[in-house]
């Protein structure tokens, strides 16, 4: 008996990107097997719209909101929204997105732990198709390895904006460390006074 199998479905099962960025630079390098893929970077330093390219693909994200934003996905070739990414950190200890894009397929995403090294997205049945596993950060660097366990159509997006995503709820992190720290520093210097002042 003679069996015919279509491999071109499992062409990206247990794919492997990684990406890297060095301190001060907002330039996110992606690599499939030390090759260039692709980049992710923000037009300006401080603020949106933050644009990627990888592969053939060629997206721009536009992030409205602080605590709880939302990212309008632009497809750069056709020039029109694609989609949109609706990002839950607020009062969350692990951040989610819910991705629901133009052909009303919906894409769900986490982050883990309380450095934010990992993240993962996962289909509408709840199966991991992608996920990330980073070193640890130091300063401003990040680097990371992605793992595709599934052939998906918006891969290059995916892979994106689970980068984008994994900044966005990083840098919020650090916010409200800082402010955490500054109000402790105010709180023991109250302490402090009142003990000088009794």
């Amino acid at each position: 008996m003679l069996y015919l199998i279509d491999l071109s479905s499992m062409k990206n099962m247990g794919k492997t990107l990684t990406y890297q960025t060095s301190a001060f630079n907002s330039c996110h390098m992606i690599f499939k097997d030390s090759i260039n893929v692709g980049k992710l970077f923000k037009l300006e330093w401080i603020g949106s719209p933050v644009e990627a390219t990888i592969n053939d693909s060629k997206y721009k994200f536009f992030v409205k909101g602080f605590f709880n934003p939302t990212i309008s996905i632009l497809d750069k070739d056709k020039n029109h929204n694609i989609g949109e990414v609706k990002v839950r950190s607020f009062f969350k200890f692990n951040p989610t997105a819910n991705m629901i894009l133009a052909d009303k397929k919906q894409y769900f995403w986490k982050i883990q732990g309380y450095f934010r090294y990992m993240w993962e997205w996962r289909n509408q049945g709840g199966s991991v198709i992608m996920k990330s596993s980073n070193k640890e950060s130091h300063l401003f660097d990040n680097e990371g390895t992605i793992q595709l366990f599934e052939a998906i159509t918006h891969e290059d997006l995916m892979v994106a904006l689970g980068i984008q995503l994994q900044q966005i709820t990083q840098r919020k992190n650090a916010f409200t460390q800082i402010i955490g720290l500054i109000g402790l520093i105010f709180f023991l210097l109250n302490q402090l006074s009142h003990l000088y002042l009794n």
